[in-house]
């Protein structure tokens, strides 16, 4: 899947340069919203699924109480939304893994968006890259996805699959602090800091969300996985709004250089989340395990 997603990464920010270069940046826009009816018209042809049962777990039930599926002749009455949604958020609640692993998430976004609220006024303020050359830098991060989808599993299989994940948490602030120090040097200096930290954040990222997917899919069952999916990107993905207002009003107030070293720290520190948890030693999902084994049976 991120593999998939990363081929579109190549291509989309160079052509995004290009035609704003060439025919202007409305021009881009109205290419950009064409491609979003082809995606529609290409999503709306497929077939409907049917839906699917929801399997009732012992451990949905009270404590002490069996669950309305022991109950001989009782159906059990359907669920509403909230319910649901409540179902989802206790999982994170009380999972050993998935509530370290989506506060480390959220308090990665909460600076990821902090930096790229400034990053490109940077890019065009202060290192006078054109819309080309900011399309061409950002398609390294294309590039990075396809190799970071590639080298995961080879990554989880060294290190394991809780040192991994703190890696890729480090790794991206360590890389954004490379665009603030390319001020004040020269354009191929600069083109290259930015370049090498776009590749390096991105690929750190991509093997993020592959092993954290992974996780959450192996360990998470089947009928609860959407609503912890769900539950999961309200709270990591609900926060953006946050870091991408404080690091304008930081910007505006400290400055550009200033916010973007402040939110690579943070960045750095969203490591801590998995390194002092359980998520630490975190060597092998049960799916590793039973594949080799049915490996070496075979």
């Amino acid at each position: 899947m991120e593999g998939s997603a990363s081929v579109g990464m190549v291509a989309g920010p160079g052509l995004a340069g290009i035609l704003v270069q060439i025919m202007s940046a409305p021009v881009a826009l109205v290419v950009d919203s064409v491609s979003y009816l082809v995606s529609y018209t290409t999503l709306s042809r497929l077939p409907k699924a049917p839906p699917s049962a929801d399997p009732v777990e012992e451990s949905d039930a009270p404590e002490g109480k069996p669950g309305p599926a022991a109950e001989p002749g009782c159906a059990r009455p359907k669920e509403t939304h909230r319910e649901q949604v409540l179902a989802g958020l206790r999982v994170l609640r009380h999972d050993r893994l998935q509530r370290p692993m989506t506060l480390a998430a959220a308090h990665f976004n909460i600076f990821h968006s902090m930096f790229f609220a400034v990053n490109v006024l940077f890019l065009l303020k202060n290192l006078d890259f054109s819309p080309g050359l900011l399309g061409a830098t950002s398609m390294a991060g294309g590039i990075a996805g396809l190799v970071g989808a590639s080298c995961t599993p080879l990554l989880t299989r060294t290190l394991g699959q809780g040192r991994a994940l703190i890696l890729v948490y480090a790794v991206p602030g360590l890389a954004a602090v490379l665009v603030p120090l390319a001020a004040g040097t020269g354009r191929v200096v600069a083109v290259t800091l930015v370049t090498v930290s776009t590749f390096v954040y991105t690929c750190a990222v991509v093997v993020n969300l592959v092993i954290s997917d992974t996780v959450k899919q192996t360990l998470v069952p089947d009928h609860l996985l959407g609503r912890v999916t769900a539950s999961t990107r309200f709270i990591s993905w609900g926060v953006q709004p946050i870091g991408a207002l404080l690091g304008g009003w930081l910007g505006t107030w400290l400055g550009l250089v200033e916010v973007m070293v402040l939110a690579s720290a943070g960045l750095v520190a969203s490591a801590l989340w998995p390194l002092f948890s359980p998520v630490r030693s975190l060597i092998r999902l049960p799916d590793d395990e039973e594949n080799e084994a049915a490996a070496g049976d075979a």
